[in-house]
């Protein structure tokens, strides 16, 4: 693990290489604007110029694949020559072990922002111990394990961006209730119990996995939902609910290990989050005054009914939970964290 020295007059340049697509994509330009709030020189290197490419292949797995490694390639070529002292990876960044064994011996420090569920997405175990740094957004077990097996793990909340730019405002995005993501197993479950009571679901892939109770919940055809309308989901719904997504359970979620992007970004839009609750979810909002939380499926449409008869109450906690992301939980203040942790070489050892 190598640190970074400071010089005052000519600050560390970093590059944050974004992922092709998906939910970290505008995290890197959030990102990207912390480190250059916190008083670094930082800049983009946007991937999502492969992706028209990665599309046209996307029928036919053996070119997809060698596309895929092509890109990692090209990626590693483009960052090389925007001359970093820092690679920031986000999430999914097409950057593979090799790519990051070899930015490494060109001199460059590498950091990864693993911004996902460790037991959802696994391809973490093929890039942990070539990082230098190596952020995650869940404590305990899981930065064990990586400083256990000669990896250099350390815990960065995921944030938001605030203000967190325009929105859309047409009424397809204005709901008393609604929910924003993927399908994930145990979401189509809770969600399809909840049918009747007529909320709103955002989200690529819904239109084939909602049941027949559930597709009339469905809005805008079951795509992928931008940034902008995110926004305008959240900030025009009276109820969002944060439901963390499981691929293993038809419940909630048991492991309560992390607070996901989602969380951050609802407050950040004005929008009232209605979240099941997590271990550490104190640390970041406090339970009935910037958030409200749920811990089963019964207790989720009691606190549904209960907030969308009592808007007003709802608002304001959307408002606290607004006043502490702004103060507490934005992008410069999470680069700030991260850039301490990379030239002081600060080692936390966080509990279970």
């Amino acid at each position: 693990m190598k640190n970074i020295n400071v010089n005052p007059k000519k600050p560390p340049k970093v590059t944050v290489v974004s992922p092709m697509y998906g939910g970290s994509y505008e995290m890197s330009f959030y990102a990207a604007r912390g480190f250059s709030e916190a008083g670094f020189e930082a800049r983009v290197y946007d991937s999502s110029v492969f992706l028209e490419g990665l599309k046209k292949r996307e029928n036919d797995r053996a070119a997809k694949e060698a596309y895929a490694l092509e890109v990692m390639r090209l990626a590693y070529d483009g960052v090389l020559k925007t001359q970093p002292d820092i690679v920031f990876c986000m999430a999914q960044a097409p950057i593979n072990s090799d790519g990051l064994t070899a930015l490494k011996k060109s001199g460059i420090t590498t950091a990864f922002w693993f911004v996902e569920d460790f037991r959802t997405l696994t391809y973490w175990k093929n890039i942990f111990a070539v990082c230098d740094y190596f952020f995650v957004i869940q404590r305990g077990p899981f930065i064990e394990k990586i400083n256990r097996e000669k990896g250099n793990g350390f815990y960065l909340p995921a944030a938001a961006q605030v203000p967190p730019g325009k929105s859309s405002a047409g009424a397809i995005y204005r709901s008393k209730v609604s929910f924003a993501g993927a399908p994930y197993r145990n979401r189509v479950a809770v969600l399809s119990s909840l049918s009747e009571l007529d909320i709103s679901i955002y989200g690529e892939g819904w239109d084939t996995a909602a049941g027949p109770g559930l597709k009339k919940n469905v809005r805008i055809g079951g795509r992928r939902v931008t940034a902008e309308e995110l926004r305008a989901i959240y900030s025009g719904s009276t109820v969002n609910i944060n439901l963390y997504s499981s691929a293993f359970y038809d419940g909630i979620d048991p492991h309560r290990d992390f607070i996901n992007p989602r969380a951050f970004e609802i407050p950040a839009s004005g929008g009232f989050q209605l979240s099941d609750a997590r271990d550490n979810m104190a640390e970041f909002y406090e339970p009935e005054r910037e958030i409200e939380l749920f811990s089963t499926t019964g207790e989720l449409k009691d606190k549904i009914k209960y907030y969308t008869e009592n808007p007003e109450k709802a608002a304001v906690i959307a408002k606290e939970g607004f006043i502490r992301t702004a103060r507490d939980h934005t992008y410069r203040v999470r680069m700030a964290r991260a850039m301490e942790i990379i030239t002081q070489g600060a080692r936390e050892r966080d509990p279970v």
